[in-house]
């Protein structure tokens, strides 16, 4: 019984070759779940689930809008377990998502007004970057930094910026949401990787919804992302809690290492 669902179930890929229905339906799952674990402890995981839809034949612009469900139910499923564990900020964490809002808005939107090649070439662009970034050594440092005021001041305008990159591409905005937060919010590591998972969530849902309405998502590939990136999540973060900063920089270097062995391979 079970095979004749699943066997229906990847028959509603009409993206995908027949051949490639299952296993594509399987690499999925285990793809969502490796994204999870590298952006619930540092960022950078959707380069791994961008990469393996665009290797399936998806087009780069709906791989991109078809991989928010993924990090919008991995995101509520990190942020549930933090809240579970008695972790969480919820109203700090709103009100720094309210920054981010207005500029994830207008990503998406721009988003949908780029040609498929135009966005594939900036795709491009951004994934080397981010990859060139995962290289630069960080600090082992895990003193809590001083918050002046013009880091204060500063630090509103810098989410708008990284919001509007998050509804615009995504791929990497946890390294860039997680600087704002330690260096201009002083935040250590476990506290910044708490309120990076609940913003990130703030902003992207209604970017999802946005692209929903617009008909640039492709359901089946995106709930079959998602039922990984949610597993993965889950279990990332009750990991997270119980290891604390240390898990964190492991998943950080693990984000370096598998990425850039996929690039590399690839």
């Amino acid at each position: 019984m079970f095979p004749d669902f699943f066997k229906h179930f990847t028959s509603l890929f009409p993206t995908l070759a027949p051949s490639l229905q299952i296993p594509g339906a399987i690499g999925l799952v285990l793809a969502g779940a490796a994204a999870s674990f590298i952006n619930m402890l540092a960022g950078g995981g959707s380069l791994i689930t961008l990469t393996f839809l665009v290797f399936l034949g998806i087009d780069p612009a709906l791989a991109n809008t078809s991989n928010r469900l993924g990090v919008t139910i991995s995101c509520a499923s990190g942020a549930a377990s933090y809240r579970h564990a008695g972790r969480s900020a919820l109203l700090k964490s709103l009100r720094l998502a309210l920054w981010t809002l207005p500029g994830a808005i207008a990503g998406a939107f721009f988003s949908l007004q780029l040609e498929g090649v135009l966005f594939k070439r900036i795709l491009t662009v951004v994934m080397i970057f981010v990859i060139a970034t995962l290289l630069i050594p960080t600090s082992k440092k895990s003193v809590k930094p001083d918050i002046s005021p013009w880091k204060k001041n500063l630090m509103g305008p810098l989410l708008l910026i990284t919001g509007f990159y998050g509804g615009f591409i995504q791929v990497g905005v946890g390294f860039l949401l997680g600087a704002v937060l330690k260096h201009l919010g002083g935040m250590d590591l476990e506290e910044m990787n708490m309120h990076r998972i609940c913003i990130t969530f703030f902003f992207t849902l209604p970017v999802l919804i946005l692209f929903a309405l617009s008909g640039s998502i492709l359901w089946p590939i995106a709930v079959t992302l998602s039922i990984g990136n949610a597993i993965g999540s889950w279990l990332t973060v009750k990991l997270a809690i119980k290891k604390g900063s240390r898990l964190i920089k492991i998943g950080m270097a693990a984000a370096i290492l598998i990425i850039g062995a996929g690039m590399f391979i690839g």
